[in-house]
């Protein structure tokens, strides 16, 4: 069953993936790492030698591949969905993918 806790560290590691299979792609990519919850709009950006930059949001989530608890704490199948956020339900603001900065996003 996963976890938010577990999500972040497959999420760490896919991002390191990310990262490292960009730069095969583009040998010439310069690589960063968003700081840690320093800016919620990208985990990475590429930069070529001409300037251009590009961002990347990476996101991990098992749930949709295992159990997992609902909100009464009743444990749910499955359920092969995925969940991208647009808003956030308890401050009715937008969130996710709507203030993302991210040109693209990778969800594994």
């Amino acid at each position: 069953m996963g976890s938010v806790n577990e999500d972040m560290k497959w999420g760490a590691v896919v991002e390191q993936q990310w990262a490292a299979w960009l730069k095969c792609k583009n040998p010439l990519f310069e690589i960063t790492h968003a700081p840690k919850r320093k800016f919620p709009g990208w985990d990475l950006m590429t930069k070529v030698p001409a300037g251009r930059c590009r961002y990347y949001e990476v996101k991990w989530d098992a749930t949709a591949q295992s159990p997992w608890k609902g909100h009464r704490g009743d444990t749910l199948k499955a359920t092969g969905n995925i969940y991208i956020e647009y808003e956030n339900p308890r401050q009715g603001k937008p969130s996710g993918i709507a203030t993302s900065q991210a040109h693209y996003w990778v969800y594994c």
